[in-house]
């Protein structure tokens, strides 16, 4: 995040923030998961679907912790 108060945003609406996140996933199949140029589009989405939700800073970059796929 761009800013602390953009970090308090996100995590007191993480419910908004995840809706973007599933949104932003559809379309996107297991294959698109599993190679890196796909994993980069997604993370690109995501950050446009996040951002847009946003009243003001941003999110500059989105990490992958864990990618479970079923």
């Amino acid at each position: 995040c761009d800013s602390i108060q953009t970090k308090e945003y996100i995590q007191s609406n993480l419910q908004l923030v995840r809706d973007g996140v599933t949104q932003a996933l559809i379309g996107f199949s297991r294959k698109d998961l599993m190679s890196s140029e796909g994993k980069k589009s997604i993370q690109e989405k995501i950050l446009i679907k996040v951002n847009v939700s946003l009243p003001e800073g941003r999110v500059e970059r989105v990490f992958f912790t864990k990618l479970i796929l079923s």
